[in-house]
Formats: C-alpha cells, structure tokens, sequence
C-alpha cells in the first residue's frame, strides 16, 4: 500500500504517483460529509438534534 499526500501533489510538491494496470485506489472521506451527502437533510437534522440534547444533560 502506498499513502500519497493528495494536496501535495496538487500543489506540486511532490509528483504525480504512477498508476498501473489493475492499481486499486482508495479515497477516504470525511465522515461527517459523507453522512450529511448520503442522508441529506434528514441526517443533518438528526444530528443537530443528538448534540442538542447532549448539550442540555
């Protein structure tokens, strides 16, 4: 497995990682933003309204 730093190749600091046949890539996402572009507004709802509640205990 080979871990490549995306902003900084991006921003040129480090060049582009060479693919070959059959290279699987994998990108991670932010769990919070993925939740919320799955679920919608449901989610961000439910969300919101878990961590009111944990505020007012």
């Amino acid at each position: 497995m080979v871990k490549v730093d995306i902003s900084k190749v991006i921003n040129g600091k480090v060049p582009d990682p060479v693919l070959q046949a059959e290279d699987i890539v994998f990108l991670p996402s932010n769990p919070m933003k993925a939740a919320i572009k799955n679920g919608g507004i449901s989610t961000l709802l439910g969300i919101a309204s878990i961590l009111i509640l944990a505020i007012q205990q």
